[in-house]
């Protein structure tokens, strides 16, 4: 894609999308002296950070409201820490250690306030936005006094928004920062891209490891352990011996029945799109190739547990639907470099046989990752009483968990997998498996361990159109024609532009409902290219122009509408088309998709208001007008498509 045409583009559409943003926190402009600014941008600035005796920051959600104020705020839901950059030694930098937060362009995302002790509070953020005084894009301070902050994920990279809460007896300040435990850390420092955002989520955005990139939960300390001050903790102690290794982890290659390592991603604000899962390959020691780690990715079907200070914390194997299974073999030229990367597989049956191929999963639920294999397959020798594993060719895997024990804000994210196959002195005739949340392994809710050595190779993708000029809406003339607005006065166009990475052949366009488009709208996309000036080959330009008709408003009907949903994996943008009137009257009977048609696509709309799936529209579900709407206004429906009632 020829960037700079596609940031030229829509710059304006940034400062405007940003402003539409900025009146959901009603940001104000603040003017900011120079000390405070090279305080905040982009370093993190923990005024009266609060410490426990060992001097570690204690998370908010784990202390007791107090009057003086504590500062605190979570990452949005469905945000990133990504690697990226070098230290001063040249060294690739991970996101244990200097990471960005990625998120998905032009979405509102919320910064979600955890403080406590508090009576009031002050954001602060970096943004792109209008400067009050010359009426020009300029990155300004914005200001709000709301308990949560919503911004948008800007034009360009953003300091990391900054807390002030007020309490009776003093205030404290809170920036999103980096906690190595008691280690000798680099500098705190956690922001937002130097690249421009789309630049920062594209599929191809280069970072360590070539095109992939590689996101984690948490970030600090997930790494191989070279000494007492790797910041990464592997609890080796008391366990049966597996092999050659000397105690067995708990983490990992054991004979205890602790057979997985997993990884819980919350429920995001916004979709993403997911390649693959990765796991550190530093971890892993194995005799020869052969080797075979297995990754499994669940949808979790529950709610995101939460930690219990006094309670276990489980999730069975029912709470979690299968997605994708994938497995790699075990390389040794692997060691202590690199990622194992389980692409994500779909598998279908074509003539009696399996075909597996690697595709892409749209996220908008929690996730969960499952990494297995190392032990090998297990068997009980009871007469022994004791768990036997196969020789798998892998010697020895460590597991490796954050130090970082600030809470997320999401709950126990990070969990061991138990094989349960005695109870007390029995062995039970089915062994089954259940996830023991680690915070709740060790004890203590306190202590937060939110993360293993688990990764995801994700994109934020975007798809827009031109805020400034438009809303989402286009009301044709009844006698039809083509789109056409006015942007100023000296420019009308006809045609819709939209805005992405992806040319439309890689779209789908459809109605809401997942439904072809209505006969009387027609939409033809355009994608523009242009040559680039170094290569001399043409390349999307990030413009989409789309030639959107309507037919003539058919005599007795009041009006038609449509909402259309373009989208690729990973994100998806609705537009709302209308002809004549729209209001209800006139309505044709069975129209409950109000596409100006009745035919099998409205029993569809039908059917998913009455199972809750959609929102009732009772102008238009309410077919046989007894002022409910049910499986009656099903049958009638059907009977008008039949031609059996009129």
């Amino acid at each position: 894609m020829k960037k700079s045409l596609l940031f030229a583009a829509i710059a304006l559409l940034a400062v405007s999308a940003g402003n539409a943003q900025m009146k959901r926190s009603d940001l104000k402009v603040k003017k900011i002296d120079a000390q405070i600014e090279k305080q905040m941008r982009p370093m993190a600035k923990m005024a009266e950070a609060k410490m426990n005796e060992s001097g570690k920051m204690v998370a908010a959600a784990s202390l007791t409201p107090k009057d003086n104020a504590v500062a605190w705020y979570n990452r949005p839901a469905g945000s990133f820490y990504v690697r990226h950059g070098v230290d001063e030694l040249g060294a690739y930098i991970g996101s244990f250690s200097k990471p960005y937060l990625v998120m998905k362009p032009y979405e509102e995302y919320t910064w979600k306030n955890a403080s406590q002790g508090a009576d009031s509070y002050e954001w602060l953020v970096q943004m792109v936005g209008l400067d009050p005084e010359t009426n020009k894009p300029a990155r300004l301070w914005f200001t709000t006094d709301e308990t949560d902050l919503v911004t948008a994920y800007g034009w360009e990279w953003d300091t990391i928004p900054a807390l002030t809460a007020f309490g009776a007896d003093g205030s404290s300040t809170y920036q999103l920062y980096h906690n190595k435990n008691e280690v000798n850390p680099r500098t705190g420092k956690v922001t937002t891209t130097t690249y421009t955002c789309e630049v920062a989520c594209a599929p191809t955005m280069p970072d360590m490891f070539g095109d992939r990139m590689l996101a984690s939960c948490h970030f600090d300390g997930v790494r191989n352990k070279v000494d007492e001050n790797s910041g990464v903790y592997y609890y080796g102690q008391n366990l049966t011996p597996h092999g050659d290794n000397q105690y067995g982890w708990y983490f990992g290659k054991n004979d205890n029945g602790l057979d997985g390592i997993c990884q819980l991603f919350e429920k995001p604000e916004h979709p993403y799109a997911l390649n693959a899962v990765a796991v550190d390959a530093a971890t892993i020691k194995v005799a020869d190739d052969g080797g075979e780690l297995t990754a499994k990715v669940y949808k979790l079907k529950v709610d995101q547990p939460q930690y219990q200070a006094d309670a276990s914390v489980y999730l069975t194997e029912d709470d979690l639907e299968l997605l994708s299974t994938s497995t790699v073999l075990i390389d040794t030229t692997m060691l202590n470099n690199g990622f194992y990367m389980f692409p994500i597989m779909e598998t279908i049956e074509v003539d009696g046989e399996q075909l597996s191929f690697e595709t892409q999963l749209q996220v908008d639920y929690p996730l969960f990752v499952e990494i297995t294999g190392y032990n090998g397959d297990w068997s009980i020798n009871e007469e022994e009483g004791k768990l036997e594993y196969t020789d798998n060719g892998i010697v020895d895997f460590s597991g490796s968990i954050t130090t970082d024990e600030n809470d997320e804000g999401f709950g126990e994210m990070a969990f061991i997998k138990r094989l349960r196959w005695v109870d007390g002195d029995n062995i039970l005739e089915e062994p089954y498996y259940v996830y023991q949340g680690i915070c709740n392994f060790f004890q203590n809710s306190a202590d937060m361990k939110p993360g293993f050595n688990i990764y995801l190779e994700v994109e934020m993708p975007f798809l827009t159109y031109y805020y400034t000029a438009e809303d989402g809406e286009y009301e044709f003339p009844v006698e039809g024609g083509k789109f056409t607005k006015s942007y100023s006065e000296s420019l009308t166009v006809d045609y819709l532009s939209l805005y992405s990475y992806l040319p439309s052949e890689d779209w789908y366009i459809t109605t809401v409902d997942d439904e072809d488009l209505p006969d009387w709208l027609t939409i033809e996309p355009e994608d523009i290219y242009e040559v680039d000036e170094e290569t001399g080959e043409e390349e999307f330009s990030g413009e989409v122009r789309l030639n959107v008709e309507a037919a003539p408003l058919p005599e007795g009907v009041a009006g038609r509408e449509c909402t259309v949903k373009f989208g690729y994996t990973g994100v998806e943008l609705l537009y709302h088309f209308t002809q004549g009137d729209t209001s209800g009257s006139g309505l044709l009977v069975g129209d409950v998709n109000r596409d100006g048609r009745v035919n099998v696509s409205d029993v569809s709309a039908l059917i998913n208001m009455i199972l809750g799936i959609t929102e009732k529209d009772m102008e238009t579900a309410d077919v046989n007008g007894d002022g409910k709407v049910n499986v009656s206004d099903v049958s009638a429906l059907i009977n008008i498509i039949l031609g059996i009632t009129a």
